[in-house]
């Protein structure tokens, strides 16, 4: 009762998809989520703005000191307009700090597609105090106790990413609004509007 039209779209796909399978096997007779309607898509609603310039220094005073690779994944989102999931999926071989891109692999890519991503000169300061010298293959945000988001050969759960923002929201006493992927409508529009 408490999902997204969205995500209850999705749940219904899936489930209709494998109740298929099974009918096409002759495991079962009939297909019972056929008489499920999706919810009409004018329903998904976004429920997000964008940061104002004292909210972006605001999180940029706190992250700095309190956790600088959080910070970074703040900046791929707001300057190189990176998914949380993509973030999540980076492995350190993916910086190029020479050429100053991020390569996102169409494996991790929304749309499936190779892409790069050019890095800023303000967001590489921030960017080489990371610990990029692990082995290329390691993640570059990995999944680590509390709210280390250091190298590493675990993957990280993009929700991670979303749960540490609700703690910042609440210490910077910030609206629902404000979510992690404001950033990227915030660089888009700054963007714009810088010409």
């Amino acid at each position: 009762k408490q999902v997204s039209a969205r995500t209850y779209n999705n749940y219904i796909r899936f489930y209709k998809t494998l109740w298929n399978w099974l009918v096409e096997r002759g495991y079962c007779s009939e297909n019972p989520f056929q008489k499920f309607v999706r919810k009409p898509k004018r329903l998904i609603t976004k429920n997000r703005r964008v940061l104002s310039t004292d909210e972006r220094q605001a999180l940029e005073q706190l992250l700095i000191v309190e956790n600088p690779e959080y910070f970074v994944m703040c900046l791929l989102c707001y300057y190189c307009f990176i998914r949380p999931k993509e973030i999540a999926l980076l492995k350190v071989g993916d910086i190029h700090l020479k050429e100053q891109v991020v390569a996102i692999s169409g494996a991790i890519a929304k749309n499936d597609k190779d892409s790069y991503r050019t890095i800023p000169d303000v967001m590489m300061k921030y960017l080489i105090k990371l610990k990029l010298d692990a082995p290329s293959e390691y993640y570059l945000f990995a999944q680590h106790p509390e709210y280390d988001f250091t190298p590493g050969k675990n993957k990280l759960c993009s929700r991670k990413i979303a749960k540490y923002w609700e703690y910042i929201r609440k210490k910077l006493h910030w609206g629902k609004e404000l979510k992690f992927y404001s950033l990227k409508d915030t660089g888009m529009t700054n963007m714009i509007s810088d010409g």
